[in-house]
């Protein structure tokens, strides 16, 4: 017998032969040249299965062609450097007419369009479905356009069947749901590229944790390399389309993305969620009568120096008239601390005398005489 393969009997007692295992040593992995697999969007999209969930009509197909056009174009997607590359997109969702349309509104660059190659709705007849030629089909399609390392799945709905959930292997629904995404999972592995798969989240999110709303069991979650949930900010600036995109993945750090949209959903704005927090803060102190009124007695005064009380009868005395109540303005000028000092290098000081706590205001490159 050879001495590298063992008789083992499987489940159904039928006997085989496998390989024995030839593990190498920690040290010997740590002095192996091992390439890390390419990133078709740094820091976002590396090479592997991904999923992107989100709630119905919240944005994710037009934000997902704007990623295949800057891919396709090797532009910066989300302020992030891409691999440009030939793209094949799967919209099973959107009849040609309708994938014409959001080309037409979100392309700026039509030189990329022979970079992508795309199947709709109105191609469904040819597609198969996981189970049933689907992946059989990609792996023929990139053995002839071996400059494609994206491929884009709108949606995974689209190529699931009442067979791939229902008859494929046996045990639960999550052994099934495995079965069925390790397919994908495998074929992106193997060939080395990035497989995008587009799918609905539910409508609660467990225990806060945005992730527990990618729809279907733990194999979901479970088995993709990378996880995107698209979702609506309940804070999000009225006026403005807002959308978060929070990633982690096993070879991308976990973050949350901003982005604002415009009134064609084209991405208009790309932070992380702190930088976009302190953007919007800026833009409602920018817009408040208050801030105007500080900046104008500070230009005479100097300092503004007092209870809130105080400071709110010396704003009423230069003619500020916002129905607001001393303790308004005490938590007012505390929460926006840093943005007055950041916008118009306002420094708010503040110390307790006796039993009162006292403020004082003034700007910052200047040394006026305290007080305290």
């Amino acid at each position: 017998m050879d001495n590298d393969r063992i008789i083992i009997r499987n489940k159904y007692g039928h006997s085989k032969s496998v390989q024995t295992l030839q593990p190498k040593t920690a040290k010997d992995l740590m002095e192996t040249e091992i390439v890390k697999p390419d990133e078709i969007v740094k820091g976002l999209l590396p090479v592997g299965a991904s999923i992107l969930a989100g709630e119905p009509k919240c944005g994710k197909s037009f934000i997902v062609m704007q990623m295949v056009l800057a891919v396709a174009s090797g532009m910066p997607f989300l302020g992030m450097e891409t691999q440009k590359c030939r793209v094949l997109y799967c919209d099973l969702e959107s009849p040609n007419w309708l994938h014409q349309q959001r080309l037409e509104l979100l392309c700026n660059d039509e030189s990329s369009l022979d970079n992508i190659d795309i199947i709709t709705q109105s191609d469904r007849d040819v597609i198969g479905t996981l189970g049933e030629g689907f992946e059989d089909q990609l792996l023929s399609y990139l053995e002839s356009h071996m400059d494609c390392k994206l491929i884009v799945i709108d949606t995974l709905g689209e190529i699931m069947t009442s067979k791939t959930v229902d008859e494929i292997g046996n045990g639960g629904q999550y052994a099934k749901e495995k079965e069925a995404y390790d397919r994908l999972i495998a074929l992106a592995r193997n060939r080395q590229v990035a497989i995008v798969v587009i799918d609905h989240t539910t409508k609660t999110v467990v225990d806060k944790d945005v992730f527990r709303s990618i729809r279907g069991t733990y194999a979901t979650s479970g088995s993709y390399d990378t996880l995107m949930v698209l979702s609506v900010p309940k804070q999000a600036d009225s006026g403005e389309r807002v959308r978060r995109l929070s990633v982690k993945g096993k070879a991308v750090a976990e973050q949350e993305i901003c982005i604002v949209l415009d009134e064609n959903w084209e991405i208009k704005e790309a932070s992380n969620s702190r930088q976009y927090e302190q953007s919007k803060k800026e833009r409602i102190y920018k817009s408040c009568d208050l801030s105007k009124y500080l900046k104008m007695i500070l230009d005479g005064e100097r300092q503004i120096q007092g209870s809130a009380s105080d400071i709110l009868e010396i704003l009423r005395g230069y003619g500020y008239m916002e129905d607001i109540t001393p303790d308004t303005l005490g938590k007012w000028l505390t929460s926006y601390k840093d943005v007055m000092m950041n916008v118009d290098n306002i420094l708010l000081t503040k110390k307790r005398i006796a039993s009162k706590r006292v403020m004082k205001l003034r700007y910052g490159n200047e040394e006026v005489k305290s007080q305290w």
